[in-house]
């Protein structure tokens, strides 16, 4: 770790870079076959870049997200084999009182099937989160959790990355939506799901807002009582 340094030349996708320009400190270990990073969790703390991209890693641990790494920005961890992130650390690092730094947290083309609510509720304004490539860029299931709105910030400054844009199968069933859900669906931007499950919902009925989701194929209302044939 260069601390005092610049060095040019990356020896097995590693280099270790202070910008000129942005002054930021920035390690690069794309491309090193990494299967864990327990080994570095304290002489890495002042990173503000840290490039982990085509890699081996099946995990992202949560101490990257968290105070150790508070000055970390954008974390590149595309074309690794992670199956799930939306651990407790990170939770609190997107979305607590113990918000970090972070700005662009690049996860496309792992192996994510599940995308937690968690995560994508994050209360922290330009967080860039992008998941293009997973499997949960298309179908994602949040059905059964007792909510009653999208977890997903339609406020200027956040941006998902093209989730909303991919996303195909949405599983909203055995919550507390009322009808307002259509509308929060077309002002985030999921305008190409194909199928919709909303049932056993608080629905009143369906507005015209569903008709912002031109692609719509197969919509389940079923178990809302308040929808009727009119």
């Amino acid at each position: 770790y260069f601390k005092n340094g610049v060095t040019a030349a990356p020896l097995c996708g590693f280099g270790i870079d202070l910008s000129p320009v942005l002054d930021t400190w920035e390690l690069d270990v794309s491309a090193c076959g990494l299967d864990s990073l327990e080994a570095w969790r304290e002489p890495y703390s002042d990173l503000e870049v840290l490039d982990l991209s085509n890699n081996e890693l099946s995990e992202l641990p949560g101490w990257l997200g968290g105070g150790e790494m508070g000055k970390l920005k954008e974390l590149r961890a595309s074309n690794n084999k992670l199956v799930e992130f939306g651990i407790v650390d990170w939770r609190e690092s997107v979305g607590g009182v113990n918000s970090t730094a972070l700005e662009v947290v690049d996860l496309r083309d792992n192996d994510i099937v599940e995308l937690g609510w968690e995560m994508m509720d994050a209360e922290g304004e330009g967080l860039r989160l992008l998941f293009d490539g997973n499997p949960c860029a298309e179908e994602v299931d949040w059905s059964g959790l007792g909510k009653d709105r999208l977890p997903v910030r339609m406020g200027v400054g956040y941006d998902n990355g093209g989730f909303s844009s991919n996303l195909r199968v949405l599983k909203l069933g055995r919550n507390e939506f009322d009808e307002s859900v259509f509308e929060e669906l077309v002002e985030a931007n999921f305008v190409n799901i194909t199928d919709l499950d909303v049932s056993w919902n608080a629905l009143g009925g369906i507005g015209e807002e569903v008709r912002g989701l031109a692609g719509l194929e197969r919509l389940d209302v079923s178990g809302n009582v308040g929808v009727r044939a009119k």
